[in-house]
């Protein structure tokens, strides 16, 4: 059952292009943090402050959907997090990202999207 399930899913993942570009972006959110281990601190220092708790930004593997569920589910519930994250830090976190332009760009489409409602609902 599970593998008839598995291209359904990614079935309906390539048929609707917000839902793509949501969860692409959702990915790329993850690993930015992930990567960047003094901004990740700033984000677990708001999530301690808001929840009393850290979850982890969980990046999922392509072939496994749960982990896909999982990790969106885990992004979502800490949403708020980020967005004061992005907020309250803006500044430092364009600092930290990097020394080139790029690194810095790709450090404000992050933030961007952090800070974007509409990002939120799609997902």
């Amino acid at each position: 059952m599970f593998e008839q399930d598995k291209p359904y899913l990614g079935d309906y993942y390539k048929a609707n292009d917000d839902i793509t570009v949501a969860v692409d972006q959702a990915n790329e959110i993850i690993k930015w943090f992930n990567n960047h281990s003094f901004s990740l601190g700033l984000l677990n220092g708001e999530q301690m402050s808001m929840f009393h708790k850290i979850l982890v930004l969980i990046l999922p593997v392509v072939t496994h959907w749960t982990s896909h569920f999982c990790s969106l589910s885990q992004l979502l519930e800490i949403s708020k997090a980020l967005k004061v994250t992005a907020m309250k830090h803006e500044d430092k976190l364009l600092v930290v990202a990097g020394k080139g332009r790029r690194a810095k760009d790709k450090a404000g489409k992050i933030l961007d999207c952090v800070s974007d409602d509409t990002f939120w609902k799609t997902l």
